[in-house]
């Protein structure tokens, strides 16, 4: 299992552990058996492997914080040496999961009764929200 920490924060502060992790517990529930396949190591006689939540958990957050790795690796209790080797890793994996996903905008305007007076719906994740309004009817 990842790190404790990680496993109380869960269980007893959901806000915390999204505040760390940059993400609530679920869509890390989500993530984690979509790519946790691809970032599990097999035991050897010389260590064992460090778990898959572990990984994917120091990875998000040092895209979330930038932390250095040397700092990182006395609050994980990893190698700093092998932080700069699992976090392109777990990347590689998150990006070869959610490949062949497209996103969709939606861009609506609503009143002071929050209803919609408008929608635009359609435009493609890639482009900026400046492109979408551009090309939208309400420009």
């Amino acid at each position: 299992m990842y790190d404790q920490l990680l496993v109380e924060l869960r269980n007893e502060d959901q806000a915390a552990f999204k505040n760390v992790m940059r993400m609530p517990p679920e869509m890390f529930d989500e993530l984690l058996p979509r790519g946790g396949p691809s970032i599990t190591k097999q035991n050897t006689t010389y260590r064992d492997a460090l778990d898959p939540g572990l990984k994917l958990a120091l990875t998000l957050r040092h895209l979330a914080s930038g932390t250095k790795y040397r700092s990182m690796s006395y609050g994980w209790r990893i190698p700093h040496n092998t932080i700069p080797l699992l976090i392109p890793e777990v990347c590689q994996a998150i990006i070869e999961e959610y490949k062949g996903f497209y996103s969709v905008v939606l861009m609506a305007l609503v009143d002071a009764d929050y209803r919609f007076i408008w929608v635009d719906i359609g435009g493609m994740g890639s482009a900026s929200d400046a492109q979408i309004y551009n090309a939208s009817e309400l420009r």
